[in-house]
């Protein structure tokens, strides 16, 4: 019997959940906030136009015909992901906490600001795939046969190549690379794992009783599909989510690190972890962003699972299947 109550307040005691969503939540706040962490521009300045908040231009890059800003609040690093100097491969100092990389680049900078494009780029391809997938799913499992099919051979085909070389060949149509690239190539593995899945959540949600009911009294399949059924893959589309977001992280990371992601001069974890390992010697490179991908990745299974354990009474007996998808492949 399914434990009484919501799927949040189930999910409220759940250790589990509560250590997951801490990771993702801290990790989502750093993204959130990097330009308060890192960046080349104040916080907040006071100058004879008034208070400025991000303003656009730095101290050194003022016009001469301005005067002196009278007070200014800097972010606890100061350099943003891109700002190249003649510190080299320096160790962590005062300046540069994590130090800097091969090209004068501060690692902290990079690192919280890694964080941005990391989940950005998930966010946005799990947006994108349950949209898609609630759409075909539904209506391919509450529509007959025949678009079961259509559905099946069409994922079949996503499955066909690998989540690389599928987003490689989108950067060869782009011209140059992009986050882009990688969106709408993640986006197609993951709206086929969602359709999958919300596919059989509705045939098996047919043959329940209250759906049952409805039917007999008379109502139709849409009317069935949007009221008795969409309401009730909370749990399955949060969980899929979940793991969804681990998946695009990796496969975004991964994609950096061989040169088929965003533009180098953007900050990513893979790309971090690819100049890491050119230059051993600065083991902060490689490893600190290692360290938040793991720590993301993990979180994120974490809730998942949590969901999966207070949704399914199947789960203390460890026979629940986890739900997994294409983007998981990279």
């Amino acid at each position: 019997m399914r434990p009484a109550g919501s799927l949040s307040s189930r999910l409220a005691v759940s250790r589990r959940a509560t250590l997951g969503l801490a990771l993702l939540g801290t990790i989502a706040l750093v993204a959130l906030f990097a330009d308060v962490l890192a960046s080349g521009r104040p916080i907040v300045r006071e100058s004879e136009r008034g208070l400025e908040v991000f303003p656009r231009t730095a101290l050194e890059e003022a016009s001469p015909d301005i005067e002196a800003q009278r007070w200014e609040l800097w972010p606890y690093c100061r350099y943003g992901p891109r700002t190249e100097t003649r510190a080299v491969l320096q160790p962590p100092t005062a300046l540069h906490p994590l130090g800097t990389d091969g090209r004068g680049r501060d690692v902290f900078a990079r690192l919280v600001h890694g964080a941005r494009v990391a989940l950005l780029t998930g966010l946005s391809v799990v947006l994108i795939g349950a949209i898609g997938g609630v759409f075909a799913g539904g209506l391919a499992g509450g529509f007959g046969k025949r678009y079961g099919k259509a559905l099946e051979r069409l994922a079949q085909s996503v499955d066909v190549f690998p989540a690389i070389i599928v987003v490689a060949l989108f950067r060869a149509v782009e011209g140059e690379g992009s986050a882009l690239s990688a969106i709408v190539g993640a986006s197609l593995f993951q709206w086929a794992t969602v359709a999958r899945l919300v596919r059989s959540e509705v045939e098996r949600l047919a043959a329940e009783d209250f759906v049952l009911a409805s039917r007999a009294l008379g109502a139709t399949r849409r009317e069935v599909l949007t009221r008795h059924v969409l309401p009730h893959l909370g749990p399955a589309l949060a969980a899929s989510a979940a793991l969804g977001l681990s998946a695009v992280v990796v496969l975004e990371a991964t994609l950096s690190f061989l040169g088929l992601g965003a533009p180098i001069a953007s900050a990513s974890w893979g790309e971090m972890m690819a100049e890491g390992a050119r230059h051993p010697e600065q083991l902060g490179l490689f490893w600190a962003p290692l360290v938040l991908l793991s720590l993301t990745v993990g979180s994120a299974y974490l809730v998942a699972e949590a969901i999966r354990a207070v949704s399914d009474p199947r789960s203390a007996h460890g026979d629940a299947p986890v739900v997994a998808g294409p983007t998981a492949r990279g």
